[in-house]
């Protein structure tokens, strides 16, 4: 089995097995729910594996009737920190 935590994942990745459209994880992205371990210069974006949990919990808690800035109130700013971390380390 291979490790899932290892590898960075791409955009189209990310937008293809969360269901999300691009346009919500732009929005993702400038609220700071989701941060990219990596940006090109022509401006693609890969992703710690991390970010199906943090889009998994982004959902559920808009089910329960958070609005996205509860949101990232909430977790948005310790979410990016451990992204950056975990991208880091």
């Amino acid at each position: 089995m291979s490790d899932p935590e290892g590898k960075p994942v791409a955009t189209r990745e990310v937008l293809e097995r969360a269901g999300i459209s691009r346009q919500v994880l732009y929005r993702y992205m400038q609220l700071g729910l989701v941060v990219p371990i990596r940006t090109t210069g022509t401006g693609r974006n890969t992703f710690s594996p991390k970010v199906f949990k943090i889009l998994q919990l982004i959902e559920l808690l808009q089910e329960h009737g958070y609005t996205l800035r509860d949101i990232k109130d909430i977790v948005g700013r310790k979410m990016a920190a451990k992204q950056r971390g975990r991208a880091e380390g």
